[in-house]
């Protein structure tokens, strides 16, 4: 089987200052690590705190509103977070015994972790949904296998999300062990 590859290029975008180049890019490219940071707070801080919940998800969404809009069309894709422990142990309300979870990386991590990946999958829905904003494509740090992929494929369809030609679910693939199963993961279909 013969696999096709595509030529687009993505602006890395910080959202503390977003400069928007149109000119050469199809699109950006946020990670949602960016939030945390920018915000001081871990996510399980933000998650067990209702107000600061509430404060961090209107943020995202009040900062993210016209990149969409300034974008044309063109896609903005969200990266689920990877924090590191380097960088979650800087956060406040960083729950340090629980060392384990960032042994995990990217998709694991949000698949042992699952309300963390609703909670963000929550943002991205108030943004096409209560927004009306499409464009809004999400990936998946550091997927490794075709399992991890299905499973994180099956959450994001039960949160309601469908693929369209507005909505993509990408698959980021940062080490060797998942550029040996590429094939598994093109054939999952995302």
């Amino acid at each position: 089987d013969n696999i096709k590859t595509t030529s687009n290029f993505y602006q890395l975008l910080d959202p503390s200052s977003p400069e928007v180049d149109l000119n050469h890019a199809d699109g950006v490219y946020l990670d949602m690590a960016m939030f945390y940071e920018s915000s001081g707070y871990h996510p399980e801080y933000i998650m067990k705190e209702s107000k600061v919940r509430r404060d961090f998800m209107e943020s995202v969404v009040r900062q993210l509103k016209p990149i969409l809009k300034e974008l044309g069309g063109k896609p903005l894709i969200l990266e689920a977070s990877n924090l590191t422990y380097h960088q979650a142990e800087k956060l406040q309300g960083f729950p340090g015994h629980d060392r384990d979870i960032y042994d995990l990386s990217g998709a694991a991590r949000l698949i042992e972790f699952s309300k963390l990946f609703d909670f963000e999958l929550e943002i991205v829905s108030i943004i096409r949904n209560r927004e009306s904003l499409r464009n809004l494509w999400f990936a998946i740090p550091d997927v490794r296998t075709g399992i991890e992929q299905g499973e994180i494929k099956k959450a994001i369809t039960s949160f309601g999300f469908r693929r369209s030609s507005s909505f993509k679910i990408l698959s980021v693939v940062d080490t060797a062990l998942g550029a040996i199963e590429v094939k598994e993961l093109i054939d999952n279909g995302i």
